[in-house]
């Protein structure tokens, strides 16, 4: 896949809840020539929704051809309505070198960074506590209880102990210095800003195995209670 040199590929992912989002949109507030890919949807736009502004709004056909094409990083149903990634999308800002910020399941984020490689620098997010997840996705007030237990779920069984995949590894406990890490991090492998290669150090997973492992113990044991 095309990816222009001087150009970043930058993933962030976690379990649902986990804050990645907050991240990400510190990141975009915060720096120029950098960009969110656009996700593609079968639900149809609402008030203003604008094309490939929004979203790339696709038919039931549309999308499901894609999928079999492989055309999605990422791609998943929410009230009978599908959400992919597009992989279009993220090469076409990449080549015009624009640095690209995503955020995907994890599932999505293992996947492209096997086709992309040391390309893709991906930062996974763990949650506060396991107590804490649960709160944030009950909050959002818009999944049913069933489906707050499934990505609870999942978050413990299928999420957490996939850190191992990442390049690094944030611990989102206190909001301002999860912010101070991920722009550190970005500016890290974005400039030469030595101040920031010195602060993304210590959240490289090379540096942080022995803590991730111990989180992740501490996670299952939060979720076993809850």
């Amino acid at each position: 896949m095309g990816k222009s040199p001087d150009s970043l590929l930058l993933v962030v992912s976690g379990p649902s809840g986990s804050g990645k989002n907050t991240l990400i949109n510190f990141i975009l507030e915060s720096r120029e020539n950098v960009s969110h890919s656009v996700s593609a949807t079968t639900r149809p736009p609402r008030g203003k929704e604008q094309n490939g502004v929004d979203y790339y709004f696709l038919t039931f056909e549309e999308f499901g051809k894609l999928a079999d094409e492989g055309g999605f990083f990422e791609f998943d149903e929410y009230r009978e309505n599908r959400y992919g990634t597009l992989k279009s999308d993220v090469v076409r800002r990449l080549e015009a070198g624009n640095n690209v910020v995503l955020d995907l399941t994890v599932p999505g984020a293992v996947n492209l960074k096997k086709e992309f490689g040391d390309k893709a620098k991906a930062v996974f997010i763990f949650p506060p506590s396991m107590k804490i997840l649960k709160e944030r996705l009950v909050a959002r007030a818009s999944d049913s209880d069933e489906t707050i237990k499934k990505r609870m779920r999942f978050a413990h069984e299928s999420e957490i102990d996939k850190y191992g995949e990442f390049d690094y590894v944030i611990y989102n406990d206190v909001l301002e210095d999860s912010k101070n890490a991920i722009l550190s991090i970005y500016d890290s492998l974005t400039s030469c800003d030595r101040k920031a290669k010195k602060t993304a150090e210590k959240y490289k997973l090379a540096n942080s195995r022995e803590f991730a492992e111990n989180l992740v113990k501490k996670l299952r044991e939060e979720a076993d209670e809850i």
